[in-house]
């Protein structure tokens, strides 16, 4: 297959609407840079590009107000002490400087970290002292399902650093897949949080989850955000051992190609001016070559609560390593037990294929989970076959539109 030159395309973070930072910022990915997986950001990313990053998954709190119907976390009210959130940061950039990295990625997650936002503000000012004290770049994100007061809506407006906020539809679609605890809507929350950072020229990108939802309800999602002007980014549900309600909300393959291609079709005959080359593609990136679905095993820390480090935060329940330890990096990039993150090469039934360094063989836990065993392709393989042509299509037909107009002017 020859390769179009969308391949060889580099999209800048601020004018790319797929991709949320391919450190994904929902998962372990390492930025569109090193090929930062189906997600973006709204912030250019052209510093970061040719630059080695250590990604640092920070588990704030492992409470939350919301019973997402795929989450993966067992929820309580235990969260992050100050103490552990502190030591944490230094033993981030200890690796850091210790392993030759120039950048340091911190991702406050949870939970919902805004429920332990005291710490977030106070690790964010820490990390920022550290960074101009050797000599660091340093990204932040915020992942949220955005529902929170007001109050701390401002206090993170004031911050300045960028946010997630996970929707998964205007009203009942998104209800349905995220409810309060209590079983109440937050759709109309997370919409209002979102439309209060954006307005505030806060750094915002949506994570959208695909589970069972109706092709129409993601459409119109994305025209709200499209129309906004907030960058955004497909994923497809995956299956995990908290997952309460597979039958009900986990699509199969077959749901999401069909789903995937009412979609495309949408915007065939209604183009966006902003291109959906990586937002539509899962965790793949048609825009840039890479061996790795994500970092985890090479360049990601994942540290709980309690000062314990997993590969993955699909692992934390099986941590090989603390904050406490003397390079506690090594033993991930070491360890034996866990996710085995191989590259594609070394993938059955991804070695002969052309899209092979677009997709990187797919999530290496997922893999694991279904079949038993990491090196093989992966589950949604059919479903990348099919929509990736069609996606690079969509994308061809854009630039040619853009490019018609500028030729006359318009």
């Amino acid at each position: 297959m020859k390769k179009s030159s969308i391949f060889n395309k580099k999209y800048s973070r601020n004018t790319n609407y797929g991709n949320t930072d391919y450190d994904c910022d929902d998962c372990a990915c390492d930025c569109a840079c090193d090929c930062d997986c189906a997600c973006d950001c709204d912030y250019d990313c052209v510093d970061y590009a040719s630059v080695p990053n250590l990604t640092a998954w920070l588990h704030i709190t492992n409470a939350c107000p919301l019973g997402c119907h795929y989450c993966y976390i067992q929820k309580s009210n235990d969260a992050m002490p100050f103490e552990v959130g502190q030591k944490a940061i230094q033993t981030v950039f200890q690796e850091a400087l210790k392993h030759g990295y120039q950048v340091v990625k911190l991702k406050y997650a949870g939970g919902e970290p805004t429920l332990n936002f005291g710490l977030v503000e106070a690790l964010h000012q820490q990390a920022h002292q550290l960074a101009d004290q050797h000599g660091l770049q340093l990204d932040e994100v915020l992942l949220t399902s955005g529902v929170m007061s007001a109050q701390v809506q401002q206090r993170l407006i004031k911050m300045g650093m960028r946010v997630m906020v996970s929707l998964d539809g205007l009203g009942m679609e998104h209800d349905n897949n995220r409810p309060l605890l209590s079983g109440l809507p937050t759709a109309h929350m997370a919409r209002e949080s979102l439309i209060a950072l954006k307005q505030a020229e806060v750094s915002v990108v949506v994570s959208i989850t695909v589970t069972r939802q109706p092709a129409h309800s993601l459409i119109a999602l994305m025209e709200f955000l499209l129309e906004w002007e907030i960058p955004f980014s497909l994923s497809f549900a995956r299956d995990n051992a908290a997952f309460p309600n597979r039958e009900q909300f986990m699509p199969y393959n077959e749901q999401l190609i069909t789903t995937m291609q009412v979609i495309i079709n949408h915007f065939a005959q209604k183009p966006s001016r902003q291109s959906l080359l990586h937002a539509l593609t899962d965790r793949a990136n048609l825009g840039q070559e890479h061996h790795y679905t994500c970092a985890v095993g090479r360049n990601y820390l994942v540290i709980d609560h309690q000062g314990n480090i997993a590969m993955c935060q699909q692992e934390m329940q099986t941590p090989i390593t603390t904050i406490y330890e003397a390079d506690p990096l090594s033993k991930v990039i070491n360890n034996d037990i866990g996710i085995k993150n191989l590259p594609v090469d070394e993938k059955e039934g991804c070695r002969d294929c052309e899209w092979k360094y677009y997709c990187a063989g797919g999530c290496a836990a997922l893999t694991t989970k279904v079949y038993g065993r990491p090196d093989t392709r992966s589950p949604f393989c059919e479903v990348y076959k099919t929509i990736f042509p069609e996606v690079i299509r969509l994308e061809a037909a854009r630039e040619i539109i853009e490019w018609s107009e500028s030729a006359n002017g318009k």
